[in-house]
């Protein structure tokens, strides 16, 4: 059964319509959700019920957890492939994994476009640019980890999430710089045996500084538009470099940057600095980039998203909030869960500023996996609601502890679930 991603807003009736057949279609296909129902104490008809009543936060989830390729134990996890349609031609989309263990989520071609849509809608709040600065790697490189450097499952092929994204971002700007480069391959082959005979830490990119101030000296010479965007992680403290050499570049009301996959606390994937204001960090930029104190709201923009999930939240900065406000993606509902409510009687959210746990909710982009609801490990604050308590807008995303998430995100449930 096909869900291709909305490119119109849909009544809520025909999304109702579109998830009820999904859940349906996901609870006969997958003997683990079945198991989660009944642990749930949820029966196929039960499922009806609660999409014709609206309460869908009752939904049985499954938790965000439960696609880490291991265990806390460091044991392989046997519920990812549990959790994969492989009768479907797909293949593993890969999380760039800030803990060291790697979400992966099986996704057809079809489920892969929802997710490039979504992001393409995502990065539509900035208008398309001559220059892009990419805080991210060369798309080769990725390609090239995704095909030969990733843990293998039943020989399926791999990609990186990340991809989905950078390709989406690379559409909306006609000249791209990227500013982390792969070093030459006879060096590259070179340090990676070296590092392997002396156990010495390795990194086959390097930060170009030459593209990031070509970059900068064309937009601002040729008043060509700019976007910055990728990693605040990589992006930030290059930007705190020209800062403290005193250049500055008049770019005014031709620059926007883009900033997404996390990063603030100053860790992800294997990239670790310190935690980032997002107040100072706009300051930062503005002053460098010469952008009007009061243009920044709408010059800044991040993204959030996860890979299981596969859809993009994006928002502007508020001055106000010292964050960003996102809006849940098209296609999507989000409700918040109370921390540590009962598994087996969930209790939602319903006034703003309250932080929960995320439900992800969608009928789309779920061809190879068991997503259709997908319960995150972080908490987050509801700005604004829906009528039916689903969140319209949110900010402060900031990762949950154990103690936040309970039983529900965590490993804890799996032995009542497992095949």
């Amino acid at each position: 059964m096909k869900f291709t991603y909305p490119v119109t807003k849909k009544k809520y009736g025909e999304f109702l319509k579109d998830l009820e057949n999904a859940l349906l279609n996901q609870f006969e296909s997958y003997e683990i959700y079945r198991k989660l129902c009944k642990f749930r104490g949820i029966e196929e008809k039960d499922l009806e019920k609660i999409v014709h009543n609206g309460e869908l936060w009752y939904i049985p989830s499954i938790p965000a957890s439960f696609f880490k390729i291991r265990t806390p134990e460091g044991k392989r996890n046997d519920l990812v492939e549990n959790l994969a349609n492989k009768k479907k031609p797909g293949e593993y989309s890969v999380s760039s994994s800030t803990s060291g263990n790697p979400s992966y989520v099986y996704r057809t071609s079809e489920d892969e476009e929802v997710s490039f849509r979504s992001y393409k809608e995502a990065f539509s709040k900035a208008p398309d640019t001559d220059i892009g600065l990419m805080f991210c790697p060369e798309l080769e490189f990725m390609e090239y980890v995704s095909k030969g450097r990733l843990e293998k499952i039943d020989d399926k092929e791999m990609l990186m999430y990340a991809l989905i994204g950078a390709r989406a971002a690379a559409e909306k700007v006609r000249e791209k710089f990227y500013m982390l480069k792969l070093r030459s391959k006879p060096k590259l082959v070179y340090e990676v045996v070296r590092s392997k005979l002396t156990g010495s830490s390795f990194t086959p990119l390097y930060f170009s500084k030459n593209d990031f101030l070509t970059g900068l000296l064309k937009a601002e010479e040729e008043g060509k538009s700019i976007l910055l965007g990728g990693s605040v992680l990589v992006m930030y403290p290059a930007v705190l470099e020209l800062k403290k050499a005193g250049k500055k570049f008049k770019l005014d009301d031709r620059v926007y940057v883009i900033t997404g996959a996390g990063g603030w606390d100053g860790v992800k994937g294997n990239t670790r600095w310190k935690p980032i204001n997002k107040s100072q960090f706009v300051r930062d930029l503005s002053e460098v980039f010469d952008i009007p104190p009061e243009e920044a709201e709408r010059r800044f923009i991040d993204n959030y998203g996860t890979t299981e999930d596969g859809m993009s939240h994006s928002g502007y900065f508020s001055k106000k909030l010292g964050d960003f406000i996102f809006e849940v993606a098209e296609g999507m509902k989000l409700y918040l869960l109370k921390p540590n409510s009962p598994l087996k009687n969930p209790e939602v959210i319903k006034n703003p500023d309250e932080p929960g746990i995320p439900l992800f909710i969608s009928p789309y982009g779920k061809e190879g996996h068991a997503g259709v609801a997908i319960e995150q490990g972080d908490l987050i604050e509801a700005i604004s609601f829906n009528d039916d308590y689903s969140v319209r807008k949110f900010t402060g995303v900031r990762r949950a502890t154990d103690r936040d998430r309970g039983h529900s995100c965590a490993f804890g449930m799996i032995k009542d679930v497992r095949i």
